[in-house]
């Protein structure tokens, strides 16, 4: 799913007009075995903002450098991992830090919420934050001169 938020005054302070923002889910079709959401369509090519958030059921090194990936973990998160680099998204989760938190004991915690913003919304991109106890993410968006520096 995408929204399109619009002003005419331009966005952050900027001559951008136009923020989209994806909200994934994705999950392993079984037939096929292949993912839901396709990279292609969650990490568009735009000259706008573009914001891609979501679940979507993927792990790589790069959101969760401590974890074991199997080979076939590497070959599916790789894919939106590599488009994202490609198409210069940058991804603003910090490294590590679990995103999913499990409601039993039998389970690890994981990084399966992942945020990437394009290169025309990542200088107005604030500090990330993890979930609080609430299991809410918070992404700050402000205009360029008041975004506070990590």
């Amino acid at each position: 799913m995408a929204m399109n938020f619009h002003s005419d005054n331009g966005l952050f302070e900027s001559a951008f007009t136009v923020l989209r923002i994806y909200n994934a889910y994705s999950t392993i079709n079984r037939s096929t075995l292949q993912h839901t959401q396709i990279p292609e369509e969650l990490i568009a090519t735009h000259t706008f903002p573009s914001l891609t958030v979501g679940d979507l059921n993927i792990h790589y090194h790069l959101s969760n450098p401590t974890r074991l990936l199997s080979y076939s973990e590497l070959n599916v998160s790789s894919q939106y991992y590599e488009l994202a680099a490609d198409r210069l998204y940058s991804l603003l989760n910090t490294p590590g830090v679990f995103t999913r938190f499990p409601f039993d004991s039998t389970t690890r915690p994981a990084v399966l919420d992942l945020s990437f913003a394009n290169a025309p919304l990542a200088p107005y991109i604030g500090p990330w934050s993890p979930p609080s106890p609430q299991l809410v993410l918070t992404i700050l968006l402000s205009p360029l001169n008041s975004v506070p520096q990590s």
